[in-house]
């Protein structure tokens, strides 16, 4: 894979997935910063960032990805129904490799 996330500007700190966002209680809302490393040799552009969970949002993410850079990606979770054990899921990246 191409893409990896991290928790820190410094890319120091690697997430597994899925991400693991803690527990918040019905009508909380939050804020979770993470950084998306492109590993791959190439650019991408049209990037698309889509989440698993139907409260979780992506408000912020780069659009473009030059070879070996990072960028910020914010996710906001507003759950509607109490969750007991805490909430994990997973981000999925797709967008175009620029070959040439």
């Amino acid at each position: 894979m191409d893409f990896k996330l991290f928790e820190d500007k410094e890319l120091t700190k690697p997430i597994e997935t899925p991400i693991d966002l803690g527990k918040l209680k019905a009508g909380e809302e939050k804020e979770y910063t993470y950084y998306v490393l492109n590993a791959s040799i190439h650019p991408y552009e049209e990037l698309d960032f889509d989440v698993d969970h139907k409260e979780v949002e992506v408000i912020q993410a780069p659009i473009d990805l030059a070879e070996k850079s990072s960028g910020k990606v914010v996710l906001k979770w507003k759950p509607s129904v109490d969750i007991r054990r805490g909430l994990k899921t997973s981000l999925k990246i797709e967008g175009f490799q620029v070959i040439g």
